[in-house]
């Protein structure tokens, strides 16, 4: 009974999206960037700030200045 209802909503909604083809391109779009955003935000993160540069001396990345 629930399942039945379940599949019916969601099948008025998929008609709904497909009748106006420009929310349902926006609305695609928008969900598109944002997970492409999210997944961009997870990457940079999981490589700085929790597996940590992978050099094999860091000490030696930095530069002095000549005295």
């Amino acid at each position: 009974m629930i399942l039945d209802s379940f599949r019916q909503d969601f099948r008025v909604g998929l008609r709904g999206l497909f009748k106006d083809k420009t929310f349902l391109f926006s609305s695609g779009a928008r969900a598109c960037s944002r997970i492409g955003g999210a997944t961009t935000q997870f990457t940079i993160v999981n490589a700085i700030v929790l597996r940590g540069f992978s050099f094999p001396h860091p000490e030696q990345l930095m530069r002095r200045r000549p005295d």
